[in-house]
């Protein structure tokens, strides 16, 4: 999966890629360098647009060309996934709500 998005925050396209075990080329920047790390994808940094396709040209050749690259990176997408996934979400937002609330009683009613 390759996203050249320049400005997009975080695509869900790229939710459903990895969930997909699909590897990921993207421009590393905005919200799409927090969802894709080394273990499931390639992130090129932006300075140039004829640096931009060399380098998305290049990547795509070094994932097409090396096949036990690309079974870690499909590997790695598919447990990059399950970190965003609505159960993991609902932990995370339990953990924050619950945590504000003790804290907010700590201090409107100290022991």
């Amino acid at each position: 999966m390759v996203v050249t998005s320049i400005k997009d925050l975080t695509s869900t396209v790229l939710l459903e890629a990895i969930s997909c075990g699909l590897p990921v080329i993207c421009l590393k920047n905005c919200g799409l360098s927090h969802v894709i790390d080394d273990s499931c994808g390639i992130k090129i940094l932006a300075k140039t647009p004829k640096q931009i396709e060399n380098d998305i040209a290049a990547n795509i050749h070094k994932l097409y060309n090396n096949e036990d690259l690309h079974h870690k990176m499909a590997t790695g997408a598919l447990k990059r996934a399950e970190e965003f996934s609505w159960d993991k979400k609902i932990v995370e937002l339990n953990s924050i709500y619950t945590e504000s609330i003790i804290k907010y009683y700590e201090t409107r009613y100290p022991i």
